[in-house]
C-alpha cells in the first residue's frame, strides 16, 4: 500500500522500477495530486479497489485504459479540448509503452484495439459524409428535372403561340440553370463514388484489424493471460472477447456450454445423488460431499486464466463456494 492514505502524499517510486512504468506512474501521479484526495477516498468514489489504485500509482501495476481516462477527466475539468485530447495521446502513449515491457502480445491488442476503434470512427464520418452527399445529389436531382421541366414548358408556349416569337432571355436563363444543375449532379455523383470507395477501403481495413486483434487475443489467452477487453470503445463488445477467450483456451464452441455446465450442474448433480443416499451409506455421502471440489477447482482455474491479476480474488473465491454449497444442498433437500 501507500505509505499515507492522506491527500497528495504517495510514497516514493521504488528505484529498481523500469523507466517505462516509472514514467506512467509519474504521469498518473501528477494528475492525481491535482483531485486534492485520499487514494482510498478516490478509489471508493469510482468503485475501484483502493488496493488497485495504490499499485497503478506506485508502478506495480499497469492499469486499464478507463482508469487512465477517468483520472484525467477528474484531474482537470476547466482544460481545453486540445488539452484533454494532447493528454489522453500522452496517457495511451505511455500505457503502451509500459504494457510493452510486461506483456509484449497485450501491448500489441491494445494497439490493434485502439487502430479498430479509430478506423471504426473514421467509418462512422465516411458513413455521414455519404449521407449528405447521397441527400446533396437528390435535391439537384429535383432541382434539375423541374428546372427541365419548366424550360420545356416555357419553350412550347413559345413554339405553339399565336405567332412565332423569338427566344425571350428568360428561356436563356432558364437553360443555364439547368446546365449547371446538371452538372452540379455529376459533380456529386463523382464525389459520392469517391466517398463510397473509401468508406469500402476502411470497412475492409476495419474487418482485417478485427480478425488481427481475434488472433492476438487467441495467442494472449493460449499464453495464459486473459483477453481484451475494449472498455474504452465499445462496451458492448466485452462479452464477445471474453466468449471468444472461454472459446480459445477451453476447446472451442462447446466449451461455451460444458463450462457452466460443469461449474453449475456438477453440484446440482452431486446433490441429487447425495439425496438418493441411504443412512447406511455414510462414507459415499461424504465422497459426494468432497467431490464439490472438483467444479470449484475447475471454476478457479478459469477465473485464474481470464483475470491472472484480478483484485479481490478472496470475495470472489467466497461467493464461488457459497454458490457451490447452496446449489449442492437445495438438490440433496429436494
Amino acid at each position: 500500500m501507500l505509505g499515507d492514505d492522506s491527500a497528495g502524499n504517495l510514497s516514493p517510486l521504488a528505484d529498481d522500477l523500469p523507466p517505462e512504468l516509472r514514467k506512467l506512474a509519474e504521469f498518473l501521479r501528477g494528475h492525481f495530486y491535482m483531485i486534492r484526495t485520499s487514494v482510498r477516498a478516490y478509489a471508493l468514489r469510482n468503485n475501484w479497489d483502493p488496493g488497485a489504485v495504490s499499485r497503478f500509482l506506485k508502478g506495480e501495476r499497469i492499469p486499464p485504459q478507463p482508469f487512465v481516462d477517468t483520472l484525467l477527466a477528474d484531474a482537470g475539468p476547466q482544460r481545453s479540448p486540445d488539452e484533454v485530447e494532447q493528454e489522453q495521446a500522452q496517457g495511451l502513449d505511455l500505457r503502451l509503452k509500459a504494457l510493452q515491457v510486461r506483456n509484449t502480445r497485450a501491448a500489441r491488442s491494445e494497439q490493434i484495439a485502439q487502430d479498430l476503434a479509430n478506423a471504426e470512427q473514421e467509418i462512422n464520418l465516411l458513413k455521414a459524409k455519404e449521407r449528405a452527399l447521397a441527400k446533396a445529389l437528390l435535391e439537384a436531382d429535383t432541382k434539375h428535372q423541374s428546372l427541365y421541366e419548366k424550360y420545356q414548358l416555357m419553350q412550347e408556349e413559345i413554339q405553339n403561340g399565336p405567332q412565332r416569337r423569338a427566344i425571350p432571355p428568360a428561356l436563356g436563363q432558364l437553360a443555364d440553370e439547368r446546365d449547371r444543375a446538371g452538372k452540379e449532379i455529376i459533380r456529386l455523383k463523382a464525389e459520392l463514388e469517391l466517398e463510397r470507395a473509401t468508406r469500402i477501403a476502411a470497412e475492409q481495413r476495419r474487418d482485417m484489424l478485427q480478425a488481427e486483434l481475434d488472433r492476438t487475443d487467441a495467442e494472449l489467452v493460449r499464453a495464459g493471460g486473459a483477453a481484451l477487453a475494449i472498455n474504452s470503445y465499445n462496451s458492448q463488445r466485452q462479452l464477445l472477447v471474453v466468449m471468444r477467450g472461454r472459446k480459445t483456451r477451453w476447446g472451442g464452441v462447446i466449451s461455451l456450454i460444458a463450462v457452466p455446465v460443469v461449474i453449475f450442474g456438477a453440484p446440482l448433480y452431486l446433490g441429487l445423488i447425495y439425496h438418493t443416499l441411504t443412512s447406511g451409506q455414510d462414507v459415499l455421502k461424504v465422497m459426494t460431499a468432497f467431490s464439490l471440489f472438483v467444479p470449484v477447482w475447475f471454476a478457479l482455474a478459469i477465473m485464474k486464466v481470464e483475470q491472472p491479476e484480478g483484485d479481490g480474488n478472496a470475495k470472489r473465491i467466497f461467493w464461488l463456494i457459497v454458490l457451490t454449497a447452496a446449489i449442492f444442498f437445495i438438490a440433496a433437500l429436494v
